[in-house]
């Protein structure tokens, strides 16, 4: 299970981005909230979502998924 942190700053397009606490692009302390302990990203969204609607999620740290498993067998294959 992971813990997960929302930015209490918005990026340039007002979206609060959901990090898990490993994420190079997690905000210093005073600039994100705690959202909780959770096994997937997609459960911290959930939560984030009722008290955040501009919540999404990191896409360095929490869209990580099938492209690059299947990117990583790929790799593999070609050499």
């Amino acid at each position: 299970m992971k813990f997960f942190y929302i930015s209490t700053e918005s990026n340039q397009n007002g979206i609060y981005e959901i990090h898990d606490r490993s994420c190079f692009s997690l905000p210093p302390v005073e600039k994100r909230d705690y959202v909780g302990h959770f096994q997937h990203a997609k459960e911290a969204l959930k939560k984030a979502i009722h008290f955040n609607p501009n919540a999404s999620l990191c896409p360095h740290c929490c869209q990580k998924g099938a492209k690059n498993i299947f990117k990583s067998s790929n790799q593999t294959l070609e050499k």
